[in-house]
């Protein structure tokens, strides 16, 4: 038996020529061609059957040469071209949950369906280029689902460190009556620091009781010692004994308050 020689020993993915010398194929980059070659990969592995439902996580396309960060770039500029579609999206997470995308390359029939041929659509290779530069691009949308991740049921930011208070603590509030004190590291005495020393300076000084007594011999003193004068010089002088005595008067009343 005569074989013939346009036949190829094992599987392969035929490409056409009008589809090699079109100008969406013209600007593929490297990545995105080593995307469709995986996905063709993917599909033969499958027997050349289950065309729209062909899985190919991002590890299989890192395996194959791709660099980790330019496989997202590289899909969207697949499908912007009009070579491949995503039938089916994947989502990230745990073993359990995750799931890769489900790819159709459109120059292969699904089924029965013929080819669909996208990539026919672009005409020129200005359009080419510029539907790759925007596809690359594109950010992806986040889905709004979040799995494996537990809900806020507290409201707020579930990201922000609760804070714990002991119950040994106790938060205090100083009152405008209140006196700060500092203890010095010796150990002795308290004394008054900031708003305690200003209220301190306005305190009456308590006197001791030689000094209360030796006001009251000055003010007996100076009674005995003051001439007799008229009554307007003598009012007069009383007055001016008076104001000066005042505080005196004040410092001894509130000695003899304290004392009792």
């Amino acid at each position: 038996m005569i074989k013939r020689r346009n036949s190829i020993a094992g599987q392969f993915a035929p490409h056409t020529i009008e589809m090699i010398k079109s100008p969406a194929w013209s600007v593929l980059s490297l990545s995105a061609r080593r995307v469709l070659d995986r996905i063709e990969i993917e599909r033969a592995d499958h027997g050349g059957n289950d065309n729209g439902r062909l899985p190919v996580t991002y590890d299989d396309f890192e395996r194959y040469g791709i660099h980790r960060h330019a496989i997202r770039a590289a899909i969207q500029e697949t499908v912007a071209l009009g070579f491949a579609e995503i039938t089916e999206r994947g989502r990230a997470g745990n073993a359990e949950f995750r799931s890769p995308h489900k790819f159709r390359l459109t120059y292969f029939p699904v089924g029965r369906a013929p080819p669909t041929h996208e990539w026919q659509r672009i005409k020129t290779v200005e359009e080419a280029q510029a539907l790759a530069r925007a596809a690359r691009r594109e950010v992806p949308q986040k889905t709004k689902v979040q799995w494996r991740k537990k809900p806020n049921l507290s409201g707020g930011n579930r990201h922000r460190k609760r804070r714990f208070h002991s119950a040994e603590t106790t938060t205090t509030r100083l009152s405008a009556d209140s006196t700060t004190t500092s203890i010095s590291r010796g150990g002795g005495r308290r004394r008054p620091t900031g708003s305690g020393r200003a209220l301190a300076a306005l305190r009456p000084r308590t006197l001791r009781k030689e000094e209360v007594a030796e006001r009251r011999s000055q003010l007996k003193r100076h009674r005995h010692q003051t001439p007799p004068t008229n009554d307007a010089t003598q009012s007069s002088s009383i007055k001016e004994v008076l104001d000066a005595l005042a505080p005196i008067a004040v410092d001894i009343r509130t000695n003899e308050q304290g004392s009792e």
